[in-house]
């Protein structure tokens, strides 16, 4: 438990590569735990990153975004080495802007994935001001065995962070049983976070939308991890393994099922460089099968609310052990049952035909008939599950307000 010496340390500094507004899943995650903390009597102050060029190395300036009551800081994107290796260890660029006015009033620096040398300084940072250092503690990527420079950075980085670095913080934010297992043996002060989702804007309030009776159900699936440079070494190294999904559509497909399917993150074109012998089964599925590239964060958020279901599936490594799946809480968030295969950072959260479907590539007969099986419920059927995922709170930031509050050593005083 940690327990500032004065109440009147309220200021929590939040800082990581978020890209505000919504630019990445890190900034949807930080937007709703900050809203967690500013529940408990927390003055939060968001401090991310920009990739805008009008942007100096080593910049820090307030930003403002519509709908966030936050108060917002960005710096600078690093464009060369050398403003790489500051942001490595800390710029003293926040330490400035901020070192006067938290005096008496920091109650703790949080650094969101942050690389491991700055942590420690951003640690060593709180406490000299009478506050504490908390890690965030979201990813934890495989080793690399590319021979490259910024390849053996980041593996000394994740290996320091990771292994040493994370021991040594007041307190630790995990987001799946993993994590919490890999250090709670050490670390009194830990409180696990699934991807919390606050609904904003225009979605605040939704409705459920099912396809009628006898058109063809819709599915949905965004994801960015497309690299085209895994190209090399196959589709082994995806985190989503949309290939899988693909592959049991395309069963279902020749079993006469009808669907539509709309995939959101990559085009087709850069699917078939990265997976060229599928090019025959994409084709097959055209009029089912619509690659949409990247777009704009409303419109996959109004495709998944359409959607009668979304679908992923995922390979179990260690990135996706540590890691939870911000598609699997927004999706329900936002009214949309998930189909995908059972992992054990979202088992807790997991109900089936309430707010998901399981399936497994790997028993794929019995997949594919579950598959054919809710490709067709009826749209009663389909509007039941999605009221139930938008009634529940499993993926609000209330209902974990009491966890955090006791780590805090802070009574619950939650307040909208």
């Amino acid at each position: 438990m940690l327990n500032a010496t004065t109440s009147k340390r309220n200021v929590i500094l939040y800082i990581g590569a978020f890209e505000l507004p919504d630019k990445n899943a890190a900034a949807q995650r930080i937007l709703s735990n900050a809203k967690l903390f500013q529940s408990l009597g927390y003055e939060v102050v968001l401090i991310g990153r920009s990739r805008s060029d009008e942007m100096l190395d080593g910049e820090i300036r307030k930003a403002e975004y519509p709908g966030i009551d936050f108060e917002c800081w960005e710096t600078a994107y690093p464009k060369s080495t050398g403003a790489w290796f500051r942001h490595i260890i800390f710029t003293s660029n926040i330490q400035q802007a901020f070192q006067d006015r938290l005096q008496g009033r920091l109650f703790a620096v949080i650094c969101y994935d942050y690389p491991a040398i700055a942590q420690l300084t951003a640690k060593r940072f709180a406490n000299r001001l009478g506050g504490f250092g908390i890690a965030e503690v979201t990813e934890w990527y495989a080793h690399s065995n590319a021979i490259k420079l910024s390849t053996m950075v980041r593996n000394l980085d994740t290996f320091l962070r990771m292994r040493i670095v994370n021991f040594r913080m007041d307190a630790l934010i995990t987001t799946s049983r993993f994590l919490t297992r890999y250090y709670k043996s050490s670390q009194p002060n830990i409180v696990e976070l699934p991807t919390l989702i606050n609904r904003r804007g225009n979605f605040e309030e939704i409705a459920p939308i099912a396809s009628k009776d006898g058109v063809p159900k819709r599915l949905f699936f965004a994801g960015s991890g497309f690299d085209l440079k895994l190209a090399r070494q196959g589709a082994g190294g995806l985190k989503d393994r949309l290939d899988w999904v693909l592959e049991l559509l395309f069963e279902v497909h020749k079993n006469d099922t009808d669907f539509w399917f709309e995939i959101y993150g990559v085009t087709k074109e850069d699917y078939l460089i990265l997976l060229p012998e599928h090019k025959s089964m994409v084709e097959a599925m055209s009029n089912k099968v619509c690659f949409h590239g990247m777009q704009p964060r409303d419109v996959l958020l109004k495709t998944l609310i359409s959607s009668d279901y979304s679908i992923f599936l995922r390979k179990e490594m260690l990135v996706t052990k540590a890691g939870f799946p911000t598609k699997f809480s927004e999706s329900i968030a936002y009214g949309t049952p998930v189909i995908t295969n059972m992992l054990e950072n979202i088992e807790p959260y997991f109900e089936e035909e309430k707010n998901g479907i399981e399936i497994d590539y790997f028993d794929r007969p019995k997949s594919v008939a579950r598959l054919q099986e809710v490709l067709g419920y009826s749209q009663d059927k389909i509007m039941a599950m999605k009221e139930s995922c938008l009634k529940s709170e499993t993926f609000s930031y209330r209902s974990f307000c009491e966890p955090v509050a006791q780590m805090f050593g802070k009574t619950n005083t939650h307040k909208d």
